[in-house]
């Protein structure tokens, strides 16, 4: 097989922004604390190299997508054709407000399907009236919170930024096998003043409160804002002072009372994992986090997004494309993995495992009870 030539050829030029490795990540740096990630200023799209501009503009109520050259502006189409990947409005919508903001992440996340076509993502940035990205109500797997969207009474006048990754079905495949922790929904947001409805990852975890309110993350920009900031290492620097909280965990974990900051707490998740496997992690995430809850540290998120319109993780070469908007996005309700259309990997055991914990999840979604 061969793969196309993913950099502009002589008609034009694009003009880079940045090297995808200067958006430090968690992922291509290996350290939790970095979570979120660094992300561009504005739209952008990545081909896991260099980060280049997006243009976004309204023309006759449609949405156009541009990209600099040394030339000019040219449609955003123009160039993903000439790659040989799918335009714009061949790809399904998916909405990032965490980590998937961070072209570096992306490039980590991506990096699974081993060919340099997979690389390519267009983000655009969008506004979503009304909620914020704040912390999960306590440390995941990892050692650090992760990012859930609230809507709340102290959201009404915060305007946050989101990006929407625009994704082929074969990386939509691959960012549902790195997003257990969240369902699937939709939700309308704002780009350029025009609405568009994006998939998005609905969190199932807590939200962690400081004096009875959540905490939004520091980096995350928001007009409006009425909560407090912080990072993730910041905030469980908080948690490990709190030991009115964590003495009840001391004594199933007794050498986690030696561990005082967020470094040190990473260091334990990874022994951890080490010594007595995944399943020990999971269990003492669940610690955690219904401590916090039980001292009142910790409250389920809420939504105004239709739960009843919560979307099975299905093959996603089932799930609109951007380009179906206009005529309304349709949930599939059936339980399928995608086959024989995935394009060969060249790492046929990470092709292999993407799809195993996909099936791994539909099969947990099946059995479980359903939502009230």
């Amino acid at each position: 097989m061969t793969y196309p030539d993913l950099h502009p050829r002589a008609e034009y030029r694009l003009l880079p922004l940045a090297a995808v490795d200067s958006f430090v990540s968690a992922s291509s740096h290996g350290n939790p604390n970095l979570y979120p990630g660094e992300r561009p200023e504005d739209s952008y799209m990545t081909d896991g190299t260099q980060v280049y501009g997006l243009g976004v503009d309204i023309e006759d109520g449609r949405l156009q997508f541009t990209l600099a050259t040394e030339q000019g502006e040219v449609d955003a189409d123009d160039y993903l054709r000439q790659q040989g990947v799918p335009t714009m409005r061949d790809r399904i919508p998916v909405l990032a407000f965490g980590a998937n903001v961070s072209p570096s992440s992306l490039k980590s996340k991506f990096g699974k399907i081993g060919r340099p076509d997979g690389l390519v993502v267009p983000t655009v940035y969008a506004t979503l009236p009304g909620h914020d990205v704040v912390w999960s109500g306590g440390p995941g797997v990892n050692g650090n919170f992760i990012a859930i969207l609230y809507q709340g009474e102290e959201t009404e006048a915060t305007d946050v930024q989101v990006g929407i990754n625009f994704l082929t079905p074969e990386q939509a495949l691959v960012m549902h096998a790195t997003e257990l922790a969240y369902d699937l929904s939709a939700v309308e947001v704002e780009v350029a003043g025009q609405p568009v409805r994006a998939y998005y990852y609905v969190g199932v975890d807590n939200v962690y409160l400081r004096d009875g309110r959540p905490v939004a993350i520091a980096g995350v920009k928001a007009e409006g804002r009425d909560l407090p900031a912080s990072t993730t290492g910041a905030l469980l620097d908080e948690l490990l002072a709190d030991q009115a909280t964590l003495q009840p965990i001391y004594q199933e974990y007794p050498d986690l009372a030696d561990v005082t900051d967020s470094d040190g707490y990473i260091r334990y998740m990874r022994d951890l994992l080490v010594k007595e496997g995944g399943a020990a992690r999971l269990a003492l995430k669940r610690r955690m986090q219904d401590a916090l809850a039980v001292s009142g540290h910790a409250k389920r998120t809420t939504t105004d997004t239709d739960q009843s319109q919560r979307v099975s993780w299905a093959n996603p070469s089932t799930l609109a494309t951007f380009g179906q908007q206009e005529r309304g996005i349709h949930h599939n309700d059936t339980y399928l993995l995608p086959g024989q259309h995935i394009p060969a990997w060249p790492d046929a055991d990470a092709r292999q495992g993407v799809l195993r914990a996909v099936g791994r999840h539909l099969s947990r979604m099946r059995d479980a009870e359903p939502r009230p």
